[in-house]
């Protein structure tokens, strides 16, 4: 592999994904009060899925992690409160 080959494979690795979301860091956070815009939901709802692609190393096909969406408040109002 040639430098520049080898720079970019480094820089840009295939586990690493950036992901931008809507708000400021409170908003993606969720250190805003309950009854704010809830923008968090967004990006906890997006995390909680990308979990269950990881492997548990426990099942046959690896992918043991699941989300119960239940638990999940997943009700962003764009418009606030």
């Amino acid at each position: 592999m040639c430098g520049a080959a080898l720079a970019r494979h480094f820089k840009h690795p295939d586990w690493l994904q950036q992901v931008w979301f809507a708000g400021n860091h409170s908003d993606v956070s969720g250190s805003y009060p309950e009854n704010e815009a809830r923008l968090f939901d967004i990006s906890l709802g997006w995390m909680a899925h990308a979990a269950e692609n990881f492997t548990d190393g426990k099942t046959p096909d690896g992918f043991g992690i699941e989300v119960d969406d239940r638990f999940l408040t997943l009700d962003p109002d764009p418009l606030g409160p």
